[in-house]
């Protein structure tokens, strides 16, 4: 993802508010803010340390609690003796207030939606630690037909009568229904919502198609037999890779 517009802002709150140095940042500010709100001591998603789905993570969080991330920078800098916004501060304000950037934001939230959450959920949720990597061709292919699905017509994914059933992979429940909602409440104020939602989409495309080239039509791993793919077992994911004892486990 490109560092600027939504991903910018969304890397932005997390220096500011879950910063990877507790000398630095708001974490304290954040938690006790969000108490009364949420109802429990609240951790800003992680955009510090990159992993699957944490700008999108971030990203459903400044739509979800948009008015309130406002209220807690100015109460923040409210609190100084100067009252005037650091630059990332003024940068986050001005982000949270500025269409294009909200656009990119909601369009983060629904692509993780719609897709990314139900496809890390077969290959990363309960009973998959013996699926084969080999054969997920067949699923690989049906996120490519459902990303194009949504290209050919956006509406399904952005429109009042969005439903998981029609829009989600699979029809898999939406991970966060009040990130979806705060998307559809924010959409008749982003008026370019539709055509981004399509640019990203097509981007993913192409993306998805690089990263399956391996199970195209007449690869070796097409053209293998079902012997020689459990001959060949590969873990869906490199989990088991992480650290010397990850290693060891995936050895024995």
């Amino acid at each position: 993802m490109a560092a600027c517009g939504g991903v910018k802002a969304a890397s932005t709150a997390g220096e500011i508010f879950n910063n990877k140095d507790d000398k630095k940042g708001y974490q304290d500010a954040h938690k006790r803010y969000f108490e009364p709100i949420t109802g429990k001591w609240k951790k800003f998603p992680d955009t510090s340390n990159i992993y699957y789905q944490s700008y999108s993570e971030a990203a459903a969080e400044l739509i979800i609690y948009r008015k309130e991330y406002l209220d807690l920078l100015i109460s923040v800098h409210l609190c100084k003796i100067k009252k005037v916004f650091n630059h990332m501060e003024a940068n986050l304000f001005a982000a949270l207030n500025d269409i294009p950037t909200l656009t990119e934001l909601a369009v983060l939230v629904l692509y993780a939606q719609a897709v990314s959450h139900s496809y890390i959920w077969k290959v990363w949720g309960p009973a998959t630690e013996q699926i084969n990597m080999l054969n997920m061709g067949p699923l690989h292919n049906e996120v490519k037909v459902h990303v194009q699905t949504i290209i050919d017509n956006p509406n399904i994914l952005a429109s009042n009568n969005t439903s998981y059933e029609n829009s989600a992979l699979h029809g898999e429940k939406w991970h966060q229904p009040a990130a979806v909602a705060a998307v559809l409440k924010l959409s008749s104020e982003l008026p370019d919502l539709l055509p981004v939602l399509v640019a990203f989409f097509g981007g993913a495309m192409i993306t998805w198609e690089c990263f399956t080239t391996e199970f195209a039509p007449r690869s070796p791993i097409d053209l293998a037999s079902t012997e020689d793919k459990e001959w060949a077992w590969m873990p869906p994911t490199n989990d088991v890779n992480e650290g010397a004892l990850g290693s060891y486990m995936l050895y024995i």
